[in-house]
């Protein structure tokens, strides 16, 4: 008799194991998700201001209804994770874009910054 509660034991602590590392997966597999949407639509916009053919200066300017705001805009509106997006038009442009990982298992949770500098 105590076998089997031994043994039941054993199983449940091996099945919340295995729970815990399908959520595990799962969280990871949306922040991954998320950093492949982020960095092909930062690679959308580098392959525009390469072929704008003016150092993507034109991709610069930040008013309303700019190249650079309706790219943001739209970023901002496809990626959810995605907080922010920044250019900077000092020297080579440089492209900041943070996310949000709201992952409780992975040590990586909080604001994360993908930083591109280009060479127009």
């Amino acid at each position: 008799m105590i076998e089997i509660l031994v043994s039941l034991i054993i199983l449940s602590v091996g099945i919340l194991g295995m729970l815990s590392l399908q959520m595990y997966s799962m969280q990871s597999s949306q922040s991954a998700d998320a950093r492949t949407q982020i960095v092909l639509t930062v690679n959308d916009l580098v392959e525009k201001m390469k072929a704008d053919g003016q150092s993507g200066q034109t991709y610069c300017a930040t008013a309303a209804g700019s190249p650079f705001v309706l790219w943001r805009t739209g970023l901002l509106n496809s990626v959810p994770a995605a907080t922010a997006a920044t250019i900077d038009c000092t020297g080579d442009p440089s492209i900041t874009v943070t996310w949000t990982n709201n992952n409780s298992l992975m040590k990586a949770s909080g604001p994360t910054t993908l930083n591109v500098a280009l060479a127009l």
